[in-house]
């Protein structure tokens, strides 16, 4: 049913983990190019980084060993400027003169320790930085250039995240209280650590794409295949619709049973988890929606019948209460009400690890990588109180884990289930051989083998001729 890949980061790493297939997710692939030569950032017309690469030579100590060159081509990063202006783009190549060509200084290679060998062949990589310099992160890895590099601030382990909002799912809905709507995320640097993107996604989507940043990344809207439809054209509901309770009790009132010989009963759950992992409308709070009102742009009563055998009651008029999805901030009043997206659009493990780092942090173990876990009856299960459990009829567990509607019921909980302990069971593996010298690097690691379910799930669902569309 699933694939599982595990990214290249460590040679040695490799060894340990022959069990993982190489896959990837929908979504992040990101194609190569070339690197940008001229004017990749610029201060002043005469103050400019040139080569993208600048901030990697700086770092191995270029700005020295090869001064010429890297004070003519990257000012920036070898801090050879003489103001301190806002960086900004720039079209224009900074100009070659006549006795910098005399000269003949040499571009620095990607390769510092053997200049003359051949460069590694293109490869097409996962994420959207040149192969070149990959792969010299990859060759360096573990060596004591690397860590020289490291300590230079050439190559950030840690993820640096200073340039974007980090929210945790609580901090999702006191935002949404105080101002009523969700102010979209904002634009992320991905520059500030080009080697953690270039070997790691980021929980929370953003420079997955380092061509778009901000492209399925958590806490932007959602994109639309059909235009809005609203009554006013631009929040109010359709009052034409039929009440959704009904047409629910319509569709489930027929006493024809429908078997199937291609699914079982776990085929429901399991796609509730795909969706979960790509998706997740943040919602305006429910405090104010206790009632049968229908408060504009913020609840959405559904009504219910009086003859309703569960719902229904003895005074009309019968609802069930609903509060409406956040809308993006600046939307709703003089253009379209538009919805945000709480999770990566990614299928990366959102519903695992969550889609904000903060919430990731409080699910694992920093020094181990291992998720974290309540054992019940023997059994592994996600974290919970097991005091809320008094025996098999009479048990109130609301499971902590990447995803909060796990809990909706026992079948998505086993799903969850089945992916924490395959993390865990990786995360031993890798603990056991000792292949990490850098114990930081270990969840991104056990996090990157994934599980390539999304494209065997759909040929299921659809038929042949559809699936060959989509």
């Amino acid at each position: 049913m699933y694939n599982i890949g595990m990214s290249k980061m460590h040679d040695f790493h490799i060894q340990a983990i022959t069990f993982c297939l190489l896959g990837s997710f929908i979504g992040l692939l990101s194609h190569a190019a070339d690197p940008i030569t001229k004017n990749f950032r610029c201060i002043s017309a005469n103050c400019c980084d040139q080569h993208e690469w600048c901030g990697f030579w700086a770092g191995i100590g270029e700005c020295e060993t090869n001064k010429n060159w890297m004070t003519r081509n990257c000012q920036i990063s070898c801090k050879k400027c003489d103001d301190t202006n806002t960086i900004v783009n720039s079209t224009t190549a900074a100009p070659v003169t006549e006795s910098a060509k005399a000269k003949k200084v040499s571009q620095p290679s990607v390769s510092t320790t053997k200049k003359q060998t051949a460069a590694p062949p293109r490869q097409m990589l996962r994420r959207g930085h040149d192969p070149l310099f990959c792969a010299e992160m990859l060759r360096l890895n573990g060596s004591e250039r690397f860590q020289e590099m490291s300590r230079n601030g050439a190559i950030v382990v840690f993820e640096d995240a200073t340039s974007r909002r980090l929210l945790s799912a609580r901090d999702m809905v006191t935002n949404n209280q105080m101002m009523g709507c969700f102010r979209e995320q904002d634009t992320s640097d991905c520059s500030r650590n080009m080697c953690f993107h270039a070997m790691y996604r980021t929980l929370d989507g953003t420079c997955n794409n380092l061509r778009n940043p901000l492209i399925g990344a958590a806490g932007t809207t959602f994109n639309r295949i059909l235009p809005a439809v609203y009554e006013d054209g631009i929040t109010t509901r359709p009052g034409s619709r039929p009440s959704a309770r009904e047409a629910t009790r319509f569709l489930l009132s027929s006493p024809q049973l429908v078997t199937s010989s291609k699914g079982n009963m776990l085929l429901m759950p399991f796609g509730q988890f795909i969706v979960h992992d790509i998706s997740r409308t943040s919602l305006l709070p429910a405090d104010r929606c206790g009632s049968c009102t229908d408060i504009p742009g913020r609840c959405f009563p559904i009504k219910v019948e009086t003859v309703d055998p569960r719902f229904g009651c003895a005074r009309p008029p019968c609802c069930l209460f609903f509060t409406r999805s956040s809308p993006l901030c600046g939307t709703g009043a003089q253009s379209k009400r538009e919805q945000v997206n709480e999770n990566t659009a990614f299928l990366d493990g959102s519903a695992i690890y969550s889609s904000s780092l903060p919430d990731s942090l409080r699910l694992k173990d920093s020094k181990t990588g291992m998720m974290r876990i309540t054992f019940f009856n023997n059994h592994v299960m996600p974290p919970f109180d097991p005091h809320t459990c008094f025996g098999p009829n009479n048990c109130n567990a609301n499971f902590d884990i990447g995803d909060n509607r796990a809990s909706i019921f026992i079948a998505l909980v086993g799903v969850h289930a089945v992916f924490l302990r395959e993390h865990n069971r990786i995360a031993q593996q890798l603990l056991n051989e000792s292949i990490l010298e850098c114990g930081t690097c270990f969840p991104r690691d056990t996090e990157n083998c994934r599980i390539n379910y999304s494209s065997n799930y759909l040929q299921r669902i659809f038929a042949k001729t559809s699936w060959y569309k989509i």
